[in-house]
């Protein structure tokens, strides 16, 4: 009735049993790991893009030669499972047509990442702040795609800004191609 996709309530709560399972244990059958991405892949509809990019990490992990292999979970898999489990539900429904609800607003967000840090705002004009922070010394060794999602991921995890946001179209451009930016 008010044209969005959302994940059942029992389908939440089997997402967030399966994430728990898995969670907190460096050790994990890959099959198990593959299955979160997959469930968590066809509610894709009512998440929005941000599954994307918040299974990336997971993605990573899950490449093993058999689905019995044992596959280890790095901090940034924990990460993403810890924010699927805290944010799932609050990310459940998204619009299929917001033009139709005469709420559709197009706008546009930009971040940068360098070495140093990064800083993301919405297109003006005028332009507006939303996120910025400078880069640790163990992130500086990661490649600059890893840069630039992470100030993707800053900006879009901020449960104030996921609120403010709630309903807008946008679209959130980079300088990187890696990125789909």
């Amino acid at each position: 009735m008010d044209m969005t996709f959302n994940i059942p309530e029992d389908k939440q709560d089997t997402i967030i049993r399966r994430i728990r399972e898995i969670k907190g244990r460096r050790k994990v059958k890959v099959k198990a790991v593959a299955r979160v991405i997959g469930t968590l892949q066809s509610v894709g509809r009512a998440t929005g893009t941000i599954v994307r990019i918040m299974t990336r990490s997971l993605y990573k992990v899950s490449k093993a030669k058999t689905w019995a292999s044992f596959v280890l979970l790095c901090d940034a898999a924990e990460e993403e499972l810890s924010w699927w489990e805290e944010n799932l539900k609050s990310v459940s429904k998204y619009q299929i047509l917001s033009s139709m609800l005469g709420r559709e607003v197009c706008s546009k967000a930009a971040s940068d990442a360098s070495d140093l840090g990064f800083y993301s705002y919405l297109v003006g004009p005028p332009k507006e702040f939303l996120a910025a922070r400078a880069i640790s010394v163990e992130e500086r060794e990661r490649s600059s795609t890893w840069r630039e999602l992470a100030a993707i991921k800053e900006t879009w995890t901020d449960r104030a800004r996921l609120e403010r946001f709630r309903g807008w179209k946008l679209v959130h451009y980079t300088d990187n191609k890696a990125t789909g930016g």
